[in-house]
């Protein structure tokens, strides 16, 4: 369901993919797939670290269950060059180093739905490319969704969820 949601949003044409919070890769396989005849770079920003306690509801911070290793495993055993994937490892300051623009932004299920959009907003603006897109799970009940229309101008609502909204942004 989650790659059916977005299917038709996909960029025509991508070159990068950028996962927040990508946990096991699961949906970069289905992007694999989808641009298979492209050369699509994946940079997958996450932690590796398994937290004492689960959390599942909203919280200021990010919280990790997670190994990037394992996540790369996964990409590349599903047919994706080892040299197309680049691992990010979540930091306390919220960094996203990349000097490279993105294509396609997405974070299902993590940032936006379980710590502020806020967090990286900005920063995601800034790295996609002119028609760039960013599909984001926003929690309801949060400022997430009024967020994400004043950065981007306006955005569309893919999927209405009991608990959140799929947002889909295009960066003029």
């Amino acid at each position: 369901m989650e790659y059916e949601s977005i299917r038709d949003s996909l960029p025509t044409i991508c070159h990068s993919i950028l996962d927040i919070g990508c946990g096991m890769a699961g949906i970069d396989n289905f992007l694999n797939r989808h641009y298979q005849d492209s050369e699509v770079s994946f940079f997958l920003l996450d932690k590796t670290k398994i937290e004492d306690m689960v959390y599942y509801s909203f919280e200021e911070k990010g919280a990790f269950y997670n190994s990037l290793e394992i996540a790369s495993l996964t990409l590349a055993g599903n047919g994706v060059s080892p040299d197309r994937i680049t691992l990010l490892e979540a930091n306390d300051r919220n960094e996203i180093p990349l000097n490279s623009r993105m294509d396609l932004v997405i974070s299902l299920l993590s940032w936006g739905f379980h710590y502020p959009v806020q967090t990286y907003l900005e920063r995601v603006h800034e790295l996609l490319v002119p028609g760039g897109v960013l599909i984001l799970d926003v929690r309801k009940g949060t400022d997430g969704l009024a967020k994400v229309q004043r950065t981007f101008g306006k955005c569309e609502i893919l999927l209405d969820e009991i608990k959140y909204h799929r947002v889909l942004a295009i960066r003029n």
